[in-house]
């Protein structure tokens, strides 16, 4: 990789030289590392602007190439990272990212387990994770590529207003290499859709919803779905077991519980579809997905508004619980 080491400008006995990372004449300070193998992941600063930058550095490739020109066309998002900086090399690319500030899903639910803070309402659960599925509709649909790395710790929970935002675009560089993972980059069962698990994986066109539907069910209940295996149920020796065994989240969640019966049955039937184990039988879709999402977060929205009248235009309680957690560390 094409890193080097260069003197700080200022001179002191005590500092040492600064690991420094150059893409098309720009220069980076490095100021941690954040992967390895195949998909390294750089925290960098831009020295001019003094501004925090995501850096990968990903293997070469036609698809690479051909992803991050597609990935630079993507309409804005405060759900998705932009590509500020690309440079081809001969051995790896270069890709520079915006850096998001906020406390990772990860640290957040842990901290919601140990009775920490407050979890989410259903109705804030399932308005964070709208956000996600259109950021994944927009990958799937306009850049025909498959994020495959969705999990808490690749999730940042901003604040004003509070959001799901991804840190990068996952195993998406090339999608053919989301099938041939190496070990300890960031790979996770649980989270993973069944189908990427296999010994022979299939081509991972509804990952993205399984994934990103853990994180609903987690987020409502603080469990994971199929007695905490997630995607492992659907594991050969698993999988008929688990094949209609998901539990309803009312059983987990006295807030889901409090909800009129009507929206229990739409949250359930949402999220046993899109937790199917079997890829077939989920939604035919990103799009079909992010519809059925639509219709249970405007019924959700709905029954908040009646609730709570008048309906804040923004969620205080949420936003409060990540204004404590909030200090600007990024993971």
């Amino acid at each position: 990789m094409a890193l080097r080491s260069e003197r700080a400008r200022r001179s002191s006995r005590d500092e040492h030289p600064a690991e420094t990372l150059r893409v098309r004449g720009r220069r980076y300070r490095v100021l941690q590392r954040l992967g390895r193998d195949q998909r390294q992941r750089l925290l960098v600063e831009d020295p001019v602007l003094r501004q925090r930058r995501l850096a990968l550095v990903l293997p070469c490739g036609s698809s690479t190439v051909q992803h991050i020109h597609v990935l630079k066309r993507l309409p804005r998002t405060d759900e998705l990272p932009q590509v500020l900086d690309y440079e081809r090399r001969s051995e790896h690319s270069i890709v520079v990212l915006t850096w998001v500030s906020g406390i990772d899903l990860g640290e957040y639910l842990k901290r919601v387990q140990a009775s920490r803070v407050v979890a989410p309402s259903p109705y804030e659960a399932v308005r964070l994770v709208r956000g996600l599925a259109h950021a994944i509709n927009r990958l799937n649909r306009h850049a025909q590529v498959v994020h495959a790395d969705l999990k808490p710790q690749n999730l940042i929970l901003t604040r004003h207003p509070s959001r799901l935002t991804m840190i990068d675009f996952g195993s998406a560089w090339p999608i053919e290499q989301t099938l041939y993972r190496t070990d300890g980059d960031g790979f996770s069962p649980v989270y993973a859709a069944p189908e990427l698990l296999l010994t022979e994986p299939q081509l991972p066109s509804h990952a993205d919803q399984f994934s990103a539907s853990v994180i609903l069910y987690q987020l409502l209940t603080g469990e994971v779905p199929y007695s905490s295996l997630g995607g492992q149920a659907g594991r050969p020796g698993y999988a008929e077991t688990f094949r209609d065994a998901l539990e309803p989240v009312a059983d987990y969640s006295p807030a889901v519980r409090a909800l009129p019966c009507k929206l229990r049955r739409s949250l359930d039937a949402f999220l046993g579809r899109s937790l199917r184990l079997d890829p077939r039988e989920r939604f035919s879709s990103s799009s079909s997905w992010l519809d059925a999402i639509e219709d249970l977060h405007h019924d959700l929205k709905a029954h908040e508004r009646a609730r709570t009248a008048p309906f804040p235009s923004r969620h205080p309680i949420l936003e409060s619980i990540v204004a404590r957690l909030f200090g600007g560390k990024h993971q």
